[in-house]
């Protein structure tokens, strides 16, 4: 597990790294433990957080504040686990809007850390054999656990991205992207989409040829590709719910 300390406190840094540390030696959990002091909106380390599996961010720093950071860090990448740290409990509520993990008000008890370390771990172990795919957005990179991924969409000069929470654009082909999927997870189903047959609930042939998935949403098959979706949702471990 890979965890990034961002405050401007050095005491207070020392303090959550100690007791980090602890509770990678007690569940016998390997921890690589960075810090900053702050980050820089334009800073090239602004993308080197992208690597990391959880964020203890205060709140109140110099240079970029820790909730504008979360929110960039948010819109580029759905699989960092935030926690907030902070003397003033009345920003927990804004630390929702960018889901956070948890929000622990300074000092910062050993009980609560725990508590909430157990929840990443967890979390991590759950999606540690799952494929993530990573791709480029100005100048960052957006990367994504494919089971979030509900359909990917071509538009006129690249595709949109379309989870549960957001539908994002990139200036990459959709025959490119699908080079990136797993073959067993994601189908063709149009020449405009790419659908994670594992959200696929129901497959209407009578009237019209159309999928309907978890997220209530329906996709149209083109008629090319209704035998290779239907075999490739019959094969999926999980079939048609």
């Amino acid at each position: 597990m890979t965890i990034l300390i961002v405050d401007d406190d050095a005491k207070d840094r020392a303090l959550v790294l100690k007791k980090i540390t602890e509770w990678g030696d007690k569940n016998e959990i390997r921890i690589n433990i960075k810090e900053m002091d702050h980050v820089a909106c334009s800073s090239p380390a602004m993308r080197s957080i992208q690597d990391v599996d959880a964020l203890i961010l205060d709140v109140e720093m110099p240079g970029i504040d820790g909730m504008t950071l979360a929110q960039h860090i948010r819109e580029q990448n759905s699989r960092i686990e935030i926690v907030f740290v902070s003397s003033h409990a009345e920003f927990a509520l804004r630390g929702y809007n960018v889901r956070a993990a948890d929000y622990l008000c300074k000092p910062v008890q050993t009980a609560k850390l725990y508590a909430v370390l157990d929840y990443i771990q967890k979390r991590l172990t759950y999606k540690d054999d799952e494929p993530v795919i990573s791709l480029k957005r100005g100048t960052g990179v957006d990367k994504y656990y494919c089971s979030d991924i509900l359909y990917i969409k071509a538009r006129l000069h690249g595709i949109e991205v379309v989870t549960a929470e957001k539908t994002q654009e990139y200036n990459i082909s959709i025959g490119d992207v699908q080079k990136l999927l797993p073959e067993k997870v994601f189908s063709r189903c149009h020449r405009s989409y790419i659908v994670n047959t594992k959200k696929v609930t129901e497959i209407e042939s009578k009237l019209h040829f159309k999928l309907h998935l978890v997220s209530g949403e329906t996709l149209d098959i083109g008629r090319a590709y209704f035998e290779n979706i239907k075999n490739a949702i019959l094969n999926n471990e999980n079939g048609v719910v």
